[in-house]
């Protein structure tokens, strides 16, 4: 069971190992009432003071848009997220030099993929 401390202690050492600080802004793409949505797109940006972008619905149009439009620096989310981003930036580039990583879950991504 996690409790109140342990969840804030999981999230400040996950913001100290990134070197996430008040100046990142987050694109959470993964619904809110999933753990990595909750913790790492509303507590973590909450404990640090930074921004989050939040998504409705998953597209990976949109998603590229806010990412350029709110210069994200940090995303996270799930494996197919990575595919669908890479298929849609073959065929239209986005200025993403924002952004320092994308975490995801789910899955491993195939060096293949270009990630």
């Amino acid at each position: 069971m996690l409790t109140h401390n342990n969840i804030l202690a999981s999230e400040r050492a996950y913001c100290a190992r990134l070197n996430l600080t008040w100046q990142d802004v987050f694109m959470m793409p993964a619904p809110l009432g999933h753990a990595t949505g909750f913790l790492h797109g509303v507590t973590a940006p909450f404990l640090i003071g930074a921004r989050s972008v939040l998504l409705d619905i998953f597209t990976p149009d949109a998603c590229l848009a806010l990412l350029e439009q709110q210069r994200c620096t940090c995303m996270l989310g799930a494996t197919p997220f990575v595919y669908d981003l890479l298929n849609v930036l073959e065929k239209q580039p986005a200025d993403l030099s924002a952004l320092r990583f994308f975490l995801c879950g789910g899955t491993t991504i195939p060096k293949k993929s270009g990630a």
